[in-house]
């Protein structure tokens, strides 16, 4: 939703929204084998996967939000804005934040300043919470004489739980307009 235009201190537009949205995923996860040789041909080291495994997985996310594009003056003009979203399968509250600026030098300016940082939370993949279900992996090594020399399984486990990767990222830029819609950045 925009609002109209507020008068305060400058220019405000402020609008705020809100998503909700589902996702589902099935299928089957199948792995092949993989053998490594050596230089005589003979197996050095060999991965191999345990049958195929049906996975599923499905998410419910909301996501709500508001903005202000601030006009403080001319020159210059702040972009703020907050998030709050939640998706089913980390099930935490994420709050994330933004802000950025552009100024103008100079009335009729050909040279912007632009910039801005925020913090910013990531969605889980579908693959996620059905990593546990997946085929487990094997490792085997061969000795010299294509003995055995150790066999290693790694069942796919997550240790703890699932959360949203966050992320801070900023940005800063300077443009100018040489001649008429050419820019140097």
């Amino acid at each position: 939703f925009h609002f109209a235009p507020l008068n305060a201190a400058g220019q405000h537009q402020l609008k705020t929204g809100f998503a909700a949205g589902s996702e589902s995923y099935h299928g089957w996860q199948t792995f092949n084998p993989v053998t490594w040789l050596g230089a005589a041909g003979q197996a050095v080291s060999e991965v191999s996967f345990t049958p195929p495994a049906a996975v599923r997985a499905g998410r419910n996310d909301v996501a709500m939000f508001v903005q202000d594009k601030w006009s403080v003056g001319e020159a210059l003009t702040l972009d703020l804005g907050a998030r709050l979203e939640r998706g089913s399968i980390a099930k935490d509250w994420n709050p994330s934040y933004r802000a950025g600026f552009a100024y103008a030098f100079g009335g009729g300016s050909r040279t912007v300043l632009r910039g801005g940082a925020g913090l910013f939370i990531d969605r889980i993949s579908l693959l996620a919470p059905t990593f546990e279900a997946l085929p487990q992996r094997t490792e085997t090594s061969y000795g010299v004489a294509g003995d055995i020399t150790a066999v290693r399984r790694f069942p796919p486990r997550i240790d703890g739980r699932i959360r949203n990767a966050r992320s801070l990222g900023w940005s800063l830029q300077l443009d100018h307009e040489v001649v008429n819609n050419l820019f140097l950045r």
